[in-house]
């Protein structure tokens, strides 16, 4: 087969995907992994943003009817059906719901999520990842470190509170004390619609043809012995 003929097929293939339209809900989803092989946790509260300003409640605060238990190396996706910047997840253990806040999710895969409490058994705390570092995997499962000014050198990206605003989707005033940490066998993906993903995919392999032919130099046939009889 001609290079020139492949390229042209390959490409008009690509006109056809691109002219499907697509789905009602066009927008990203978030699949939640438990990476325990023994553990089963309860996902209580999943609130997401959007990158225009739009949010959905997927898991309500405070009502336990929605909530998901996920069972070891099990996951649970969520189309929420826009483009996602950032979430807050919390999962509810012995001593009561503990919410992660992350944001500026840039991270092209799963990343670890961690709970933490006030090791102290003062006020509430709340963790906030900041993924323009990108943020630290979370420390171990009943670790427990000191903070400052809501800050720690063990935790590049993170930032420990003990107030939550979701609307307003912050953590804020600094706690300074000891934070346990409750688990780290959570990670959080933020994934592409599998249309979109379809067309990406669909620009890397014409990127991969073009690569090929311009290696070839002055040659017009490309060597398919699997795929062309």
């Amino acid at each position: 087969m001609k290079a020139s003929a492949a390229i042209s097929i390959f490409f008009a293939a690509i006109m056809v995907i691109m002219a499907v339209p697509p789905p009602a809900h066009a927008g990203e989803i978030i699949e939640v992994r438990n990476n325990s092989d023994t553990d089963t946790f309860v996902l209580s509260d999943l609130i997401v943003k959007g990158k225009n300003g739009e949010k959905s409640t997927v898991l309500k605060l405070g009502d336990a009817s929605d909530d998901t238990t996920l069972a070891p190396r099990k996951s649970v996706t969520f189309d929420v059906g826009f483009d996602i910047v950032s979430y807050f997840i919390s999962r509810t253990g012995s001593t009561g719901e503990h919410e992660t806040n992350v944001f500026d999710v840039t991270f092209p895969g799963f990343i670890k999520v961690g709970m933490v409490e006030n090791a102290d058994l003062g006020p509430a705390v709340f963790a906030a990842m900041d993924f323009n570092f990108p943020a630290a995997d979370p420390l171990a499962s009943d670790s427990v470190t000191q903070i400052i000014d809501g800050l720690s050198p063990l935790l590049p990206g993170w930032f420990f509170g003990t107030s939550v605003d979701f609307d307003a989707f912050n953590i804020g005033n600094p706690f300074t004390g000891n934070v346990r940490f409750l688990s780290d066998d959570i990670s959080v993906a933020v994934l592409p619609q599998p249309a979109t993903l379809l067309l990406l995919i669909g620009g890397g392999l014409a990127l991969i043809i073009l690569k090929i032919t311009a290696r070839q130099g002055p040659r017009t046939e490309l060597n398919l012995p699997h795929l062309i009889t």
